[in-house]
């Protein structure tokens, strides 16, 4: 009976610490990137928020100053027309991400007005 309850027990050790994986989310990446990438990121004229959301790393730009809504709609056909260069930007943090233990990464980037009000967001 003893061996038959230590089996048991042996196997449940198994089980949980089969389900235990080491994956990790974007949050730990962020905790985990070092200072100067970050600074590498920031933009005159802009300020940077780094967050997670998920295994989402959000790049929030927002303008210093405010943009009037007749050249808001000029800017989003220039964000539309930088999806392949901002797409170049996120494929190696993805990459980075999955190789850190991130499961399905993502980057998203997202520009702001001064007011806070999105401009133009896309996710990679």
């Amino acid at each position: 009976m003893k061996k038959v309850v230590a089996l048991v027990l042996a196997l449940v050790m198994v089980i949980t610490l089969t389900a235990c994986d080491n994956t990790k989310t974007a949050s730990d990446y962020l905790e985990a990137m070092p200072a100067d990438m970050r600074e590498s990121l920031s933009t005159p004229g802009m300020d940077i928020k780094i967050s997670s959301e998920g295994d989402t790393i959000i790049f929030t730009y927002t303008y210093d100053l405010q943009i009037d809504s007749d050249s808001l709609a000029g800017m989003k056909d220039t964000f539309d027309s930088m999806e392949g260069s901002l797409n170049s930007i996120a494929n190696p943090v993805v990459k980075e991400m999955e190789t850190f233990g991130v499961k399905n990464p993502q980057v998203r980037f997202v520009y702001c007005n001064k007011d806070g009000g999105v401009i133009w967001q896309k996710t990679f």
